[in-house]
Protein backbone atom coordinates (compact mmCIF):
# COMPACT_ATOMS: atom_id res chain seq x y z
CA UNK A 1 0.00 0.00 0.00
CA UNK A 2 1.16 3.52 -0.59
CA UNK A 3 2.11 5.89 2.18
CA UNK A 4 -0.90 8.06 1.30
CA UNK A 5 -3.56 5.36 1.09
CA UNK A 6 -5.07 3.10 3.74
CA UNK A 7 -2.71 0.71 5.50
CA UNK A 8 -3.46 -2.49 7.36
CA UNK A 9 -2.76 -2.07 11.07
CA UNK A 10 -3.05 -4.79 13.72
CA UNK A 11 -4.57 -3.58 16.99
CA UNK A 12 -4.72 -5.45 20.28
CA UNK A 13 -8.02 -5.13 22.19
CA UNK A 14 -6.35 -3.88 25.37
CA UNK A 15 -3.79 -1.45 23.95
CA UNK A 16 -4.00 2.33 24.20
CA UNK A 17 -4.83 4.00 20.91
CA UNK A 18 -4.05 7.53 19.71
CA UNK A 19 -6.73 10.25 19.63
CA UNK A 20 -6.73 10.00 15.86
CA UNK A 21 -9.58 8.79 13.66
CA UNK A 22 -8.66 5.41 12.22
CA UNK A 23 -10.43 6.30 8.96
CA UNK A 24 -9.51 9.93 8.16
CA UNK A 25 -6.56 10.63 10.49
CA UNK A 26 -8.11 13.71 12.16
CA UNK A 27 -8.17 14.32 15.93
CA UNK A 28 -11.04 12.66 17.80
CA UNK A 29 -11.74 11.66 21.36
CA UNK A 30 -14.66 9.48 20.24
CA UNK A 31 -14.50 5.67 20.28
CA UNK A 32 -16.78 3.34 18.33
CA UNK A 33 -17.22 -0.37 18.86
CA UNK A 34 -16.23 -2.47 15.89
CA UNK A 35 -17.59 -6.00 15.69
CA UNK A 36 -15.33 -8.86 14.78
CA UNK A 37 -16.36 -12.35 13.75
CA UNK A 38 -14.14 -15.34 13.21
CA UNK A 39 -15.16 -18.77 11.99
CA UNK A 40 -13.07 -21.82 12.70
CA UNK A 41 -13.50 -25.56 12.60
CA UNK A 42 -13.61 -27.53 15.83
CA UNK A 43 -13.49 -31.29 16.22
CA UNK A 44 -16.00 -32.59 18.76
CA UNK A 45 -17.25 -36.06 19.70
CA UNK A 46 -20.23 -37.00 17.56
CA UNK A 47 -22.35 -37.31 20.71
CA UNK A 48 -21.90 -33.56 21.30
CA UNK A 49 -23.27 -32.48 17.91
CA UNK A 50 -26.35 -30.25 17.85
CA UNK A 51 -28.51 -32.96 16.33
CA UNK A 52 -27.51 -35.48 19.00
CA UNK A 53 -28.19 -32.93 21.74
CA UNK A 54 -31.65 -32.21 20.30
CA UNK A 55 -32.42 -35.93 20.03
CA UNK A 56 -31.18 -36.45 23.60
CA UNK A 57 -33.49 -33.73 24.91
CA UNK A 58 -36.42 -35.26 23.07
CA UNK A 59 -35.65 -38.73 24.40
CA UNK A 60 -35.32 -37.45 27.98
CA UNK A 61 -38.95 -36.36 27.77
CA UNK A 62 -39.90 -40.04 27.45
CA UNK A 63 -38.58 -40.73 30.94
CA UNK A 64 -36.52 -43.81 31.90
CA UNK A 65 -37.07 -45.50 28.53
CA UNK A 66 -35.80 -42.40 26.73
CA UNK A 67 -32.69 -42.31 28.94
CA UNK A 68 -31.87 -45.90 28.01
CA UNK A 69 -32.37 -45.25 24.28
CA UNK A 70 -30.24 -42.07 24.52
CA UNK A 71 -27.42 -43.97 26.26
CA UNK A 72 -27.49 -46.68 23.58
CA UNK A 73 -27.43 -44.14 20.74
CA UNK A 74 -24.62 -42.07 22.24
CA UNK A 75 -22.27 -44.90 23.14
CA UNK A 76 -23.24 -47.77 20.90
CA UNK A 77 -23.86 -46.12 17.54
CA UNK A 78 -21.25 -43.37 17.58
CA UNK A 79 -18.37 -45.03 19.43
CA UNK A 80 -15.32 -42.79 19.26
CA UNK A 81 -16.37 -40.93 16.12
CA UNK A 82 -15.79 -37.20 15.85
CA UNK A 83 -17.28 -34.54 13.61
CA UNK A 84 -16.08 -31.16 12.37
CA UNK A 85 -18.20 -28.31 13.69
CA UNK A 86 -18.04 -24.69 12.51
CA UNK A 87 -17.78 -22.33 15.48
CA UNK A 88 -18.32 -18.58 15.15
CA UNK A 89 -16.50 -16.44 17.72
CA UNK A 90 -17.55 -12.84 18.17
CA UNK A 91 -15.75 -9.92 19.76
CA UNK A 92 -15.99 -6.15 20.02
CA UNK A 93 -13.07 -3.75 19.95
CA UNK A 94 -13.19 0.02 20.50
CA UNK A 95 -11.35 2.14 17.94
CA UNK A 96 -11.13 5.92 17.56
CA UNK A 97 -13.42 7.20 14.83
CA UNK A 98 -14.72 10.76 14.33
CA UNK A 99 -18.43 11.48 14.07
CA UNK A 100 -18.33 12.16 10.33
CA UNK A 101 -16.57 8.89 9.48
CA UNK A 102 -18.74 6.90 11.91
CA UNK A 103 -21.89 8.33 10.31
CA UNK A 104 -20.76 7.00 6.92
CA UNK A 105 -19.73 3.54 8.16
CA UNK A 106 -18.40 1.90 11.30
CA UNK A 107 -14.85 0.58 10.89
CA UNK A 108 -14.75 -3.19 10.63
CA UNK A 109 -11.72 -5.43 10.98
CA UNK A 110 -10.44 -6.90 7.72
CA UNK A 111 -9.05 -9.84 9.68
CA UNK A 112 -9.28 -10.99 13.30
CA UNK A 113 -7.60 -13.39 15.69
CA UNK A 114 -10.13 -13.38 18.49
CA UNK A 115 -8.21 -15.92 20.58
CA UNK A 116 -5.25 -13.51 20.76
CA UNK A 117 -7.46 -10.40 20.89
CA UNK A 118 -5.90 -8.88 17.76
CA UNK A 119 -7.71 -7.25 14.86
CA UNK A 120 -6.49 -5.86 11.54
CA UNK A 121 -8.03 -2.59 10.31
CA UNK A 122 -7.50 -0.53 7.21
CA UNK A 123 -6.25 2.69 8.77
CA UNK A 124 -5.16 6.17 7.76
CA UNK A 125 -1.34 6.62 7.59
CA UNK A 126 -1.49 9.34 10.27
CA UNK A 127 -3.25 6.93 12.68
CA UNK A 128 -0.70 4.22 11.88
CA UNK A 129 2.24 6.55 12.50
CA UNK A 130 0.85 7.85 15.80
CA UNK A 131 0.16 4.29 16.97
CA UNK A 132 3.73 3.31 16.04
CA UNK A 133 5.08 6.22 18.11
CA UNK A 134 2.88 5.30 21.08
CA UNK A 135 4.06 1.69 20.93
CA UNK A 136 7.68 2.79 20.74
CA UNK A 137 7.26 5.11 23.74
CA UNK A 138 5.57 2.32 25.73
CA UNK A 139 8.44 -0.06 24.91
CA UNK A 140 11.02 2.55 25.96
CA UNK A 141 9.13 3.15 29.21
CA UNK A 142 9.11 -0.58 29.96
CA UNK A 143 12.88 -0.73 29.41
CA UNK A 144 13.40 2.20 31.79
CA UNK A 145 11.21 0.56 34.44
CA UNK A 146 13.28 -2.63 34.40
Amino acid sequence: MSEFGPQVTWIHESESLPNTCITCGMFTDRLVKARARQQHQKTVPASESNSMQALGCLLHLLGPLGLIIDAILRHGATGNKTIEKTVVSKSKVSVPCCRLCASQSTPEPTESDIALGKHAFESHPRFTERLRVMRQQAAEQMLRDE
